[in-house]
């Protein structure tokens, strides 16, 4: 009977454990809308704070010549970036990447630093499952880090093999961006910044 018993809890542990975790996939790693995250003050931007853009900055990206671009995954995902030519006609190239249930022109004031301070090209993907990129998994950078590879190969049939890239992200972007950096990148991949 004792037998019995403990079959039965361990098998109600078992499914309480498997609802728990289907809940939280689909809470967390799903594309789904992140309601939680909405009105929480913990996660409030400081006015201060230099890692969100400022809407002056977002207002910079509306005007500047964006070229919308796409390449497909190595899994058949089709993924979206916006393209800001250097207007010095730089071969130099920052990639930047985004945060968790980000997009990429969330990125514009990094973006407007590297184009005006420092004349880059930039290129602003959104990683898959995120704003226009197809993919139903948010996998905090592991399955992103190949598309970083796929983008930077991009930049260099863009500008040319003589292109310097720097690959910078914030967030879940710095944490694909150092993932990044374990695979075969392209020597012209001279920088990882988080």
């Amino acid at each position: 009977m004792l037998f019995y018993v403990l079959a039965a809890l361990v098998l109600i542990l078992l499914a309480l454990l498997w609802t728990g975790g289907l809940y939280f996939f689909k809470t967390a790693i799903r594309r789904t809308p992140k309601t939680f995250l909405v009105d929480n003050p913990n996660l409030m931007p400081e006015p201060d704070n230099e890692i969100i853009s400022s809407a002056s900055d977002l207002k910079w990206l509306d005007v500047q010549p964006t070229e919308e671009i796409s390449l497909q995954s190595h899994d058949g995902l089709k993924l979206h970036g916006a393209w800001l030519s250097s207007n010095k006609g730089s071969d130099q190239t920052v990639i930047l990447a985004h945060g968790y249930s980000g997009k990429g022109r969330e990125m514009a004031g990094f973006a407007r630093f590297y184009a005006e301070k420092h004349g880059y090209n930039v290129l602003m993907p959104d990683d898959r499952g995120h704003g226009r990129s197809e993919g139903d998994i948010i996998g905090f950078g592991w399955l992103d880090r190949k598309d970083y590879v796929q983008w930077s190969n991009w930049v260099l049939e863009k500008v040319g093999t003589k292109g310097e890239i720097i690959l910078h992200g914030i967030s879940m972007g710095g944490a694909t961006v150092l993932m990044t950096g374990g695979e075969a990148l392209p020597t012209q991949v001279k920088a990882i910044v988080f």
